[in-house]
């Protein structure tokens, strides 16, 4: 599917539960861009509603891996470029560090719910926020370190926040290498609820990880490994889910 001035860089379109509008991520630096469309459910062909900007020209959160729904007209979205870049003209651009929207893809707006933290302990977002998902009144961010190309792989992390109030998310916790997650655990890059939403898996295509997490307790109940077979699993999917 090609469509002039919006395709560029999508990285796949997500659609709400009755598929009446789908989202398209920008995956590339300086892509600050959320395209929304409505579907032909009978031919699948896409017709642009208009664009989301994350920010605006002068200022904005680029590099957008993933989108999740939060109802029919809801969505949630997380950013992952940390700074000026090469094609990032230093005199006219600022990049807003990685972070999380809130889509209304009603009003095409976004607004920041969750700011980056410098601090694995911070109340935000403390590396790339690689994706994003929803379960059981939480959201969980997966939270990579491979845009720091000097020391790819370091580490990986997955933030909790409550998401009661959809505007003023609260920081639960970060699990993290070692304590929580397998020691060595890096570039935590995909996630994926179960369709109960009673637990959540984490993958890891660098350390060759998928962990799950109990979203009651927040704890991981189940690691698989190296050990179990996995090669650099890259995104992983729980049956019955829409992603």
């Amino acid at each position: 599917i090609v469509i002039e001035n919006y395709t560029e860089q999508t990285h796949g379109v997500n659609f709400n539960n009755s598929g009446s509008i789908g989202l398209g991520t920008g995956y590339y630096f300086d892509n600050y861009i959320i395209d929304v469309y409505k579907p032909n459910k009978t031919t699948g062909e896409l017709t642009p509603l208009g664009q989301i900007k994350l920010g605006s020209e002068e200022r904005y959160a680029a590099i957008t891996h993933f989108t999740y729904w939060l109802d029919e007209r809801y969505a949630v979205t997380a950013t992952m470029q940390l700074d000026k870049t090469s094609i990032t003209p230093s005199t006219t651009k600022e990049i807003i560090p990685p972070s999380v929207w809130l889509l209304d893809a009603i009003e095409l707006t976004a607004t920041k719910i969750i700011s980056s933290t410098d601090s694995d302990t911070g109340h935000g977002i403390y590396r790339s926020a690689s994706d994003i998902a929803f379960a059981n009144g939480k959201l969980y961010i997966a939270e990579e370190d491979s845009l720091h190309a000097d020391e790819f792989g370091r580490d990986g992390f997955v933030s909790i926040f409550d998401l009661s109030d959809r505007y003023n998310p609260k920081f639960i916790k970060r699990l993290k290498p070692g304590p929580d997650l397998p020691k060595g655990f890096a570039v935590s890059h995909a996630l994926s609820p179960s369709p109960d939403e009673r637990y959540m898996l984490a993958a890891s295509w660098v350390s060759g990880y998928v962990i799950k997490i109990d979203t009651a307790t927040d704890k991981v109940v189940k690691i698989w490994g190296p050990s179990d077979g996995l090669v650099k699993p890259h995104g992983l999917f729980a049956a019955g889910n829409r992603r």
